[in-house]
């Protein structure tokens, strides 16, 4: 008797994963990999990507959803026009599955990838898989910043393609 593909995936192990178990075991694979979390409160995880400051945001009373972000302060982007970053982020979110960004009511910019975690989900690898995606999130971002950026520039006959708009290397991945 054939069994479903979903079934067979939700019932690999049999068992569930305890909801007040998901952050510890986040924080522990982070700092494994050498992120140097640190637990903040109730629902969230700091650590740091590539100097980066990004988050892992997780609640009990929602059990099946994850989420990791990364969040920017509006004066990191004080030289790039803000209709630029409105279209940048636009362009992403129309050809990115996995990340998303937008652009806060104080005019910072933050990052997010989501995800459910199903009955034996793994956690490990999943912590591991954000992380990452996170992390190509920003760099696509920066890329696509980049790339906005010089076509701009270069229909203002401006021969300099080397952008003021962009914010210091320091800022974001390339």
């Amino acid at each position: 008797m054939p069994i479903s593909l979903l079934d067979k995936f939700l019932k690999r192990g049999g068992a569930t994963f305890t909801p007040s178990t998901v952050l510890p075991t986040i924080l522990e694979v982070l700092a494994q990999e050498g992120y140097c979390p640190q637990r903040d409160g109730q629902m969230r995880i700091i650590y740091k990507n590539k100097g980066n400051p990004c988050y892992f945001f997780y609640r009990e009373d929602d059990p099946e959803f994850l989420l990791a972000q990364a969040s920017f302060k509006p004066d990191g982007y004080r030289h790039v026009d803000e209709l630029l970053l409105y279209q940048v982020c636009s362009r992403m979110n129309a050809t990115q599955e996995a990340g998303k960004a937008y652009i806060d009511e104080e005019g910072g910019l933050t990052f997010t990838v989501e995800s459910f975690i199903l009955p034996d989900t793994p956690l490990a690898p999943l912590t591991l898989h954000m992380c990452r995606a996170l992390e190509m999130t920003l760099a696509f971002f920066h890329r696509t910043l980049r790339a906005v950026s010089e076509v701009q520039k270069a229909e203002k006959g401006d021969a300099d393609t080397s952008s003021t708009l962009i914010p210091p290397s320091g800022s974001l991945p390339s």
